[in-house]
């Protein structure tokens, strides 16, 4: 069962992420031209704390979030955000994270799917959207692969939740 802390702080983050990828599809990126005008490091930094304090999540821009477990297979790719979400006493910690893959989301969806070939499917893989759940005794992950800003590349996102009783 997962905690409401989780659910929230997931959704709170993936929004983020996803108001992020729609800004992208559109001519000019506010956030890209910020990060222009300021210089990446500082708009990297500014970006973590602010998504820290609105979510109380520890954020890390282009690597793993400390204490990402090793049993989560993951596509070859450049880690673009990782966020770990602090679970409530007792329950562990949770994590998301996004991917950037430079292959086509249908190739990246059928190694996504691969990869998790011994966990238990426990969200049916939805083609039309490339997505779906997987879980195991220890954890379950909600994967989905969207588009990137060509055909020909993607972007992976997992939510990775401890399993509890």
């Amino acid at each position: 069962m997962e905690s409401t802390k989780f659910r929230t702080a997931s959704l709170m983050v993936t929004g983020a992420v996803a108001l992020g990828i729609t800004l992208t599809g559109c001519g000019s990126n506010p956030v890209n031209d910020l990060a222009d005008k300021a210089g990446n490091a500082v708009v990297e930094n500014g970006g973590e704390a602010i998504v820290e304090d609105i979510t109380g999540a520890d954020v890390e821009f282009g690597s793993l979030p400390e204490g990402f477990p090793d049993a989560i297979p993951l596509v070859d790719g450049d880690i673009v955000v990782g966020t770990k979400i602090a679970g409530d006493e007792g329950d562990g910690d949770g994590f998301v994270l996004s991917i950037a893959v430079d292959t086509d989301p249908v190739t990246v969806a059928e190694q996504v799917k691969a990869a998790f070939g011994g966990w238990e499917e426990s969200s049916a893989w939805n083609e039309a959207l490339q997505g779906g759940g997987f879980s195991d005794e220890d954890w379950s992950v909600i994967v989905a692969v969207l588009p990137g800003d060509s055909d020909a590349d993607s972007l992976v996102g997992y939510t990775v939740i401890p399993q509890t009783d």
